[in-house]
């Protein structure tokens, strides 16, 4: 007389090991938070399909030029269920690249034979990040002297300093502005002569 009972067949989770992608973006801007990750261990089973891990760094928009860490977790899958598989976490890397940033000569004028004083603050700063602010430039024309005539000229800037920014967070570009140097005003009277 056989009789038959049942068993228990248990079915685990497949191993399976993940890691970040690695990304980048510009000094200043928003983290990722979303994004792939690569299987570096373990296989996928049945069709199964990864879909986007929530990412994580320390860094933050003031965060400085360099790498970082970049942690993934809660994986989803387009296809097939994550209790499916055990999955383990390896960490990619966050690149923070330097932001543009542009700095103009603000173009002025003056009279022939005046000359002008450029100083270092006459100048236009496009692309800063984080409120940051630049101190000074130094600024330079071949037209400046007081025996210079009339006409146009550049205006140069070129090393940025002081203020709040650090300059390894940018690539400077520099852009020239116009110094015009205009005609003095000048009357003359003939001389009274008598024959």
């Amino acid at each position: 007389n056989i009789s038959y009972a049942n068993g228990t067949l248990t079915i685990n989770p497949a191993d399976l090991t993940v890691s970040a992608n690695n990304q980048s973006r510009t000094y200043g801007g928003v983290n990722p938070t979303a994004g792939g990750v690569t299987i570096t261990s373990g296989s996928l089973y049945n069709g199964d399909t990864l879909s986007n891990a929530t990412l994580a760094t320390a860094a933050n928009a003031t965060s400085n030029v360099g790498n970082y860490s970049l942690s993934a977790s809660n994986q989803t899958m387009s296809n097939g269920s994550v209790s499916n598989y055990n999955i383990t976490y390896t960490n990619g890397t966050l690149t923070v690249n330097p932001a543009n940033l542009t700095i103009t000569a603000n173009s002025t004028s003056t009279q022939y034979g005046l000359g002008t004083t450029l100083g270092t603050t006459a100048f236009t700063a496009v692309g800063l990040q984080n409120s940051e602010t630049v101190g000074n430039v130094t600024l330079a024309s071949s037209g400046s002297a007081n025996t210079t005539n009339v006409g146009t000229y550049n205006i140069t800037a070129a090393s940025a300093a002081n203020g709040t920014f650090t300059a390894s967070n940018y690539n400077i570009s520099y852009a020239n502005g116009t110094l015009t140097i205009n005609p003095a005003d000048l009357t003359v009277s003939a001389n009274n002569q008598s024959r």
